[in-house]
């Protein structure tokens, strides 16, 4: 699959929209995905967020929504790319252009927004930030009823190691504060925030992050260096780590707020861009952090919220705990999941090594009605058999380039198929359950005439399976047995 997305980033507007696009392409090719960036030369250094010349297609200096949309299409086969979808994180772009490129190219178009302020034609529209109903905020801005939402910080486009990322400590003190106003703190909001830690009498180490970007960044080093204990990383290219090691983050909104409550790091926000006004302060209703009101920043009065927060150690925690229960850092492969083709095939006897590995992980046993751990002779002989059984469909499903789990069929005299799922656990959590279960039902209705209707069995303990098998169209037919027809589509999710 072809991935062509249109971003622009710029001193003044920060990097944050390509920051968040390179975290999802990162998503997307890790699935086999060749990924582009359509920009305009800005004046942003791109290699400085990880993306090089060779991914990007330059367009010229245009401003009209026409001439944009004209050019992406034309650069774009210049250089012999004809995408299959293309990802729109862009505020200046409307309906007009997400039409004239999917009428040019056949390609679907995904929306990555937070304003719903102007008409939006996608098939995904992607929204990360917080809200309590995402469907009614897009009601009176999405055309068209087809649109799938993937929304909420659960889908949050983070580098994709923050999945993995040591979470940042949480002790009665705390002796070091990091500090990142985004890539480009045109406002200076830095030298703020670092007024109101010398305020607050800290004397613990300080790490400010910036990028080479921010045109406050010689003032910045002069600042630092005149405090010992204080370090500046410019162009750091993990910033999971630096969220991890400090007990205290002190940043502006925007996408770093989902990478501090990946992390879990206890954090003062603060709001330097409008169109976080919507999330940071539910964010502080729902005691995920604590939020600076003030804006611009005043130095006193943060000075002062950072010397009670050093004093609460179990409201640190609390931070702590909330923000890691929203944000658990895989929000970009979930995202990368939902945009790229499942696809089924008919298993083979060399599967069985790969699927002997993920029937017996600890995390597919313990949601099995038969925990038990089953030996490699006797899976080995199992599935020799599977294969060769003509009425056991054994079929390897895949996401992109990558397999990523086991769909199993046995069709019964009576005409009831009956289900078995497991998946790789890495590609657990990705919301793949539900169109795994679509897809199978698609193909028995091609290739196994006898099927009648699905029947599957699912261990009351597990809340998950019956979860994605509701939403599958199946309905509890007794005590742990679940069912729908083949042929009715009611309920099911393409």
């Amino acid at each position: 699959m072809k991935v062509l997305l249109r971003v622009d980033a710029s001193p003044d507007m920060g990097g944050g929209h390509a920051r968040r696009c390179r975290a999802l392409a990162d998503g997307l090719a890790s699935l086999g995905a060749e990924c582009r960036y359509a920009v305009r030369d800005l004046g942003l250094d791109y290699s400085a967020l990880g993306i090089t010349d060779e991914q990007i297609v330059l367009l010229p200096q245009i401003t009209d929504q026409t001439s944009d949309a004209a050019a992406t299409v034309r650069e774009a086969a210049a250089q012999d790319f004809a995408p299959d979808l293309v990802i729109v994180d862009h505020y200046g772009l409307s309906v007009d252009w997400h039409d004239a490129v999917r009428a040019a190219t056949g390609a679907r178009i995904a929306v990555i927004d937070d304003l719903a302020d102007r008409p939006i034609s996608a098939d995904w529209l992607i929204d990360h930030n917080w809200h309590a109903d995402h469907a009614e905020k897009y009601a009176s801005v999405l055309r068209g009823d087809d649109s799938s939402l993937l929304t909420g910080p659960r889908h949050a486009l983070l580098d994709p190691n923050f999945a993995d990322a040591p979470l940042a400590p949480v002790a009665d003190k705390v002796t070091s504060i990091g500090v990142f106003m985004g890539a480009s703190d045109a406002a200076g909001a830095t030298a703020r925030v670092l007024e109101a830690i010398s305020l607050s009498g800290f004397e613990g180490t300080v790490e400010v992050v910036a990028t080479s970007a921010n045109p406050h960044l010689a003032a910045l080093r002069t600042a630092i260096q005149e405090q010992p204990s204080w370090t500046l990383s410019v162009d750091l290219p993990d910033l999971a780590a630096f969220m991890a090691r400090h007990g205290l983050q002190i940043g502006a909104g925007g996408g770093a707020t989902w990478e501090r409550c990946a992390a879990a790091a206890p954090t003062i926000a603060a709001i330097t861009a409008d169109n976080q006004r919507a999330s940071l302060p539910a964010l502080a209703e729902k005691d995920v952090l604590h939020l600076h009101g003030a804006s611009p920043i005043d130095p006193v009065k943060l000075a002062a919220e950072i010397s009670d927060l050093l004093n609460n150690a179990p409201r640190r925690a609390s931070y702590a705990d909330a923000s890691r229960k929203l944000v658990d850092g895989r929000g970009a492969l979930r995202v990368a999941a939902a945009l790229t083709p499942l696809d089924l095939r008919t298993a083979r006897a060399e599967d069985a090594t790969q699927a002997h590995g993920w029937r017996n992980a600890p995390e597919t046993r313990a949601l099995s009605t038969d925990p038990s751990e089953i030996e490699w002779a006797s899976h080995k002989h199992w599935w020799a058999a599977a294969v060769a059984d003509p009425d056991r469909n054994l079929l390897v499903v895949s996401l992109g380039s990558r397999e990523v789990g086991i769909l199993r069929f046995d069709v019964a005299k009576d005409g009831a198929a009956i289900v078995s799922i497991y998946f790789d656990p890495a590609a657990t959590g990705l919301g793949l359950g539900t169109r795994a279960l679509e897809a199978g039902r698609l193909w028995l209705i091609e290739n196994e005439p006898r099927a009648k209707r699905l029947l599957a069995q699912i261990d009351d303990r597990n809340a998950p399976s019956q979860a994605i098998f509701n939403r599958a169209g199946f309905a509890p037919i007794g005590s742990l047995l679940y069912e729908r027809p083949v042929e009715d589509q009611t309920g099911a999710i393409a």
